[in-house]
This record gives C-alpha cells, structure tokens and sequence, in this order.
C-alpha cells in the first residue's frame, strides 16, 4: 500500500468568515452574561438613595399644648401632628393592626386606634390591645422646629 493513498488530517485553514463568526459570537455571550449579571447585582443590591425634603407644616402658635391636627403629604400619606408635653410629635394615622385611622386624644394623651381599642403612647409605642400584642408602633416622622416654624421631613 502506499502512502499516497491515506487520507492526511491536516487542520482546515481558518478563514476569515469562520473567525469573525466566531468573535461576534464570543462577545454576545460576554455581553449578555454581564447583562445578566448587572440586573442580578442591582435586585441583590439596590440603590438605597433615599431623598427627603422639608416641608412646611404649621405656626408653633397654632397648636397649643395638647392639640393636633392631620396633615396630608405630598405624597398622600396623613399624618398626625401633635404638641405633646414632651414637645412635637408626627406620627402615621395609620394602626399597623388593621390599617384603621388613629387620632388623638387630648383628654388621656394617647393616640388611640378605635377598631380594636388599640392605644398608642404619645411617641408612638404601643400601649395596649392588638398593637401592644404585636409590640407595632407608629410610624414616625421627623418634625424640625425652625424658629416659630415646624417643619416634616418627607420622602420625595
């Protein structure tokens, strides 16, 4: 037999068809997988950016001791502002019981949640009922006093 007659395995030449098919594929799968890996990043680890901004509530004079009123925010939220002897307070109306508007009340000086008898101190702990079981205070939200001025820090 002769040699001439083995078949010879000599390595295809790379043409440049074949190369750049295989590069443009290549960098669509680095592309998509560092995609992937930035959205994924982003779910594990969001912005935590939280912007606020101070807006203008109401005259100190124009809540006298024990008094309060609801505010609406800018964003929807109401909220209950009260001059308590420990000064300046603003806390959610929303129970974290059964979402039941609280108010309140100036004679005992307790916010108090009427679906369930749900008390609230005045800086928003619970006092008794559902909240004190599930030991569920009130949101708060920081009120800044500017000279006669207050002020609620909201988010935007």
């Amino acid at each position: 037999m002769s040699d001439e007659n083995e078949a010879t395995t000599e390595p295809a030449a790379t043409g440049r068809r074949s190369f750049l098919g295989t590069g443009f594929m290549l960098t669509g799968i680095i592309a998509s997988h560092t995609a992937a890996l930035t959205f994924a990043a982003r779910y594990i680890y969001p912005e935590s950016r939280k912007t606020t901004q101070r807006v203008f509530v109401a005259f100190k004079e124009a809540i006298p001791q024990g008094a309060s009123f609801a505010y609406r925010t800018p964003r929807g939220e109401t909220i209950n502002i009260a001059h308590t002897s420990a000064g300046y307070v603003a806390l959610s109306d929303v129970c974290p019981h059964l979402k039941c508007r609280v108010h309140w009340d100036r004679v005992v000086g307790q916010f108090i949640c009427p679906c369930h008898d749900g008390r609230f101190a005045a800086d928003g702990s619970p006092i008794s009922g559902p909240p004190k079981e599930m030991n569920a205070p009130l949101r708060r939200f920081e009120i800044v006093e500017d000279g006669n001025q207050l002020y609620l820090e909201v988010s935007a």
